[in-house]
């Protein structure tokens, strides 16, 4: 399987947050984000659009917690779009399985008005680290 550096995978993760803004009070982790050692001491190597996908991932995440936590209908709806647009993220067209029903079942939940799913799955899955 072909890998590429950590210092790629950083690359790769800052220029893709380039490209997608976060909601009013997150920030963008500071970097290095991959250190290029494993858990165990080893080095490491990282999928191809490692760096791609987390990023996307993680403006996902900011963008549904913005939703879950909005506390006005307009503050919710601007919320709302930007969460949809995850169709668009190198996550969701690289990172997710091929068949993701199952996500697109819980986007069209939220466009209904529930949010259930979607918060469940935000709270098992995405970091709060960089949220004031």
């Amino acid at each position: 399987m072909p890998s590429i550096t950590h210092e790629e995978a950083n690359e790769q993760f800052f220029e893709e947050a380039a490209r997608w803004e976060l909601p009013p009070g997150w920030d963008w982790p500071e970097g290095p984000i991959y250190s290029g050692i494993g858990p165990d001491g080893a080095r490491a190597g990282y999928g191809l659009n490692i760096g791609r996908g987390d990023a996307t991932f993680y403006w996902y995440c900011a963008w549904s917690r913005t939703l879950l936590e909005a506390s006005s209908d307009s503050d919710r709806a601007a919320a709302l779009q930007q969460v949809l647009r995850v169709r668009e993220t190198n996550y969701y067209t690289s990172f997710l399985p091929e068949d993701r029903s199952a996500v697109d079942a819980r986007l069209s939940a939220a466009e209904a008005g529930d949010f259930r799913e979607l918060e469940q799955t935000v709270d098992l899955n995405c970091p709060e680290a960089s949220h004031r």
